[in-house]
């Protein structure tokens, strides 16, 4: 597990959180207090792509909401299914093809998936 296990407080400055959807982005602008920076990517709002977010940044924590997850609950169900990602670039990170997957953490409502970005082209 990397830096004992995936928690955003472990998001180092060289490296982002992208949150999938925006509704992410509210309770990690309350809550997020680390280094890395935090840019959307939701493909109705953005059309970058993953890689352009990313940028020369060292990793990437991909931050999917799971909205059928029950928020009273003190353990996860299930966690995000990465088949249902529609982004191809994000699809092919998650299966390790582009990019190292270092971790996947599933919480209540949140899973997360901590990847060492590809080199830039």
């Amino acid at each position: 597990m990397a830096r004992g296990g995936a928690h955003l407080s472990a998001a180092r400055a060289d490296e982002i959180v992208v949150p999938r959807v925006l509704q992410i982005v509210m309770p990690l602008s309350l809550y997020y207090r680390g280094e890395a920076p935090v840019q959307a990517l939701e493909v109705n709002r953005d059309v970058a792509s993953l890689s352009r977010v990313a940028g020369d940044r060292r990793g990437v924590w991909l931050v999917y909401w799971n909205a059928s997850a029950d928020a009273h609950s003190l353990a996860p169900r299930q966690g995000f299914d990465p088949s249902t990602e529609t982004d191809p670039e994000a699809a092919s990170w998650i299966a390790g093809e582009a990019a190292i997957l270092l971790e996947r953490r599933d919480f209540v409502g949140v899973t997360l998936f901590h990847l060492e970005a590809p080199a830039p082209p």
